[in-house]
């Protein structure tokens, strides 16, 4: 053991430190010694084994009936035990990919990475893989950027859920440096101006409610008086925008009103692979305009 822990340690060193400190997360938390310089070369052999027991599974349907009960739940667990660790491997392996060039020299929590890996290892969708992936990355960078409840949320929802939840981010937009706002509308006196794109059925708002990302029972107001500016950002795209107040209706303040994310929400939104929408972006600034906003880009 000393000798395989000190090859590890040599390993590591030799690696660029983003995939070093990643190497060390999976070996201290989630039980997994890597030989750095081949875990290309393990992902191909973790797929060609699974070939091998899918061939054999035909076998085990017949053998059942000879084995006893006990012998069958030991081909069981040994079949569970396998898809687990697949699962997992194929998670750390991903997120590799999504390292940046440099991260934090603080160390992630062995008892976060022990939770990440009871949960992960049971993700066999590859594009809720690719999530999770994502969340290691983002943790490894940043140690404290995931919560042990957003790891708790997250397990619970379904593809189809995640879906509508990345395209529910793919509508937010920055308000001064906020974390996100869905807007539905905006008040000016008896002026209403719906806002949104794209809007969310009852049915998908409750949802995006209970899966605990979105808050969609309490609608949130931010108010904009004449001459204050502000700063929106949609993407890479960003306007400075300031109410000029309504002449015919002599109103001086007008009110948006929109839907937020809860803080679990905050830090899936990060990992979420949103699309820019040049549609919905030059509508927002046409609604913007009509609501006596002058746009400086």
């Amino acid at each position: 053991m000393s000798n395989d822990l000190s090859d590890l340690t040599g390993a590591i060193k030799a690696l660029a430190e983003p995939v070093a400190k990643l190497v060390e997360a999976a070996s201290r938390g989630m039980g997994i010694l890597y030989e750095p310089t081949a875990i290309r070369r393990k992902a191909k052999a973790l797929g060609d084994a699974k070939l091998i027991v899918e061939n054999k599974r035909h076998q085990l349907q017949i053998l059942k009936s000879e084995n006893s009960i006990e012998e069958r739940a030991l081909i069981r667990k040994n079949w569970e035990e396998y898809n687990h660790q697949n699962n997992l491997e194929s998670v750390i392996l991903q997120a590799e990919e999504f390292l940046p060039k440099q991260v934090s020299e603080k160390p992630v929590q062995t008892d976060w990475l022990v939770a990440f890996a009871d949960y992960a290892k049971k993700i066999s969708n590859e594009d809720m893989q690719s999530i999770w992936a994502r969340i290691l990355a983002g943790e490894v960078t940043e140690p404290g950027t995931f919560s042990p409840r957003t790891l708790n949320i997250l397990s619970q929802i379904t593809r189809t859920e995640a879906e509508l939840f990345t395209e529910f981010c793919s509508f937010l937009v920055q308000i001064n440096g906020s974390s996100g706002h869905f807007l539905t509308e905006a008040w000016g006196g008896l002026e209403e101006v719906k806002i949104p794109l794209r809007s969310f059925s009852f049915y998908e708002s409750s949802i995006l409610q209970e899966t605990g990302l979105v808050d969609t029972y309490e609608l949130l107001s931010l108010v904009c008086k004449i001459g204050q500016k502000k700063i929106i950002k949609y993407g890479e795209k960003s306007i400075s925008v300031s109410y000029q107040g309504n002449p015919e209706t002599r109103d001086e303040e007008i009110a948006f009103q929109f839907f937020s994310l809860t803080p679990v929400g905050r830090q899936l939104c990060k990992v979420c692979k949103t699309e820019f929408s040049r549609k919905f972006w030059d509508n927002l600034k046409e609604k913007l305009i009509l609501l006596n906003f002058k746009i400086t880009e």
